[in-house]
């Protein structure tokens, strides 16, 4: 035999050599032969060996395709016919070893022809055991199955919990206004017929409001939806403090809002922003509890910077502590005792959506201040 085809010999038994302690532990077994080419085993290595768990005269003298399933076997037969009749260096098929009773092993067979002047050609075959490789791809894939699973439930959660705390402002105004219906009547005298009619119609508004609350965050959160429309950040702020202003009375807070002349036109979807602008009030409202009420204030600004809108609201809490600046948008992550650490990372996702920014930084009191931008809505033709 030439050095050429012993060099090849050699370096195919190298490869096909046992697991050693420098390999790593879960590395792939493999196994070496040679056939002649009638497809009978005549030579194998200790690697094949020790995979089949057969001895060397056992597998010496064995037609290759018993090394298989039944099933397999008529496949394995034609390949080994194509094998001798192709000019290709090597070939490779999937097949499934029969190692023992009721015991296979999924694997992959690479068979070429050795042919050396002088000498009858021979099969030589290399045994790769896949059972690893395809362990570990089940296992992957359940993996991924499972995290598609939980990423699901945490979008349902966040849906749910968001939903939840949105509609809170409106379901808190229409029962303070039915309380206030009941005392009027329970008070025996005639009741202020228009009085109630202004009470029955902003019960009537609230409610309604709540209902699109739902209907838009349930939009937002499985198909990212938003109903833009035209509108000066102005008379969105406005509104906001209107909707504010009764829990802010009732928790001792001041707001005071100061707009730029100009209050620039932004297309948005005014119930999502407006949305973003109470939780960022109403946390701004939280942080300051402790403090005295004469020193609960939240101050809200706008002002355009270019093609941008910048809307900020500052407070007198403790502010944001350096280190959570990075993740107090991320879902869950809260520093409150009581909180889900969603509204924060569900606001920033609108205002994202919108295509601008929130952010976080504090201010000349050491409180918080959130600072968020939206894109000016530029006119036709500019």
């Amino acid at each position: 035999m030439d050095s050429k085809a012993l060099s090849l010999i050699a370096s195919a038994e190298a490869w096909a050599k046992p697991q050693t302690e420098t390999q790593p532990h879960e590395a792939i077994s493999s196994g070496m032969f040679m056939a002649n080419m009638a497809g009978e085993i005549e030579a194998v290595n200790e690697s094949l060996t020790a995979m089949l768990n057969l001895q060397q005269s056992e597998l010496c003298g064995l037609p290759l395709h018993q090394l298989v399933v039944q099933e397999d076997q008529p496949r394995l037969l034609q390949f080994i016919e194509k094998v001798r009749h192709s000019a290709d260096g090597g070939q490779e098929i999937p097949v499934c070893l029969h190692v023992d009773e009721g015991v296979a092993i999924e694997a992959s067979l690479y068979l070429s022809v050795l042919r050396v002047p002088g000498r009858p050609p021979v099969l030589i075959g290399v045994l790769i055991n896949q059972t690893q490789r395809l362990i570990r791809e089940i296992a992957d894939h359940f993996q991924r199955e499972h995290r598609a699973r939980i990423t699901r439930l945490m979008a349902l959660g966040e849906m749910a919990s968001s939903i939840a705390h949105e509609i809170n402002q409106p379901l808190t105004a229409i029962a303070a206004m039915a309380q206030a219906c009941g005392q009027m009547l329970r008070a025996g005298k005639t009741p202020d017929l228009h009085q109630l009619s202004v009470i029955a119609s902003e019960v009537e508004e609230q409610a309604l409001r709540a209902a699109q609350v739902v209907k838009r965050i349930r939009g937002f959160v499985t198909h990212g939806n938003l109903r833009r429309e035209a509108v000066a950040i102005g008379d969105i702020l406005n509104t906001v403090l209107g909707i504010a202003m009764p829990e802010a009375r009732a928790k001792g807070t001041r707001i005071n809002i100061l707009l730029s002349s100009e209050s620039p036109t932004v297309e948005v979807d005014v119930i999502h922003l407006e949305q973003v602008c109470m939780n960022l009030i109403r946390n701004a409202i939280e942080a300051m509890s402790s403090l005295p009420e004469a020193q609960r204030a939240i101050s809200i600004y706008s002002h355009q910077i270019g093609n941008l809108v910048v809307v900020t609201f500052d407070d007198a809490g403790p502010g944001v502590r350096a280190d959570d600046r990075e993740q107090i948008f991320e879902p869950f992550f809260t520093t409150k005792p009581d909180g889900m650490g969603l509204g924060l990372s569900t606001s920033q996702k609108i205002v994202q959506a919108h295509g601008g920014t929130l952010s976080v930084e504090s201010n000349a009191l050491g409180g918080a201040r959130f600072v968020m931008t939206l894109p000016v809505m530029m006119e036709k033709g500019a």
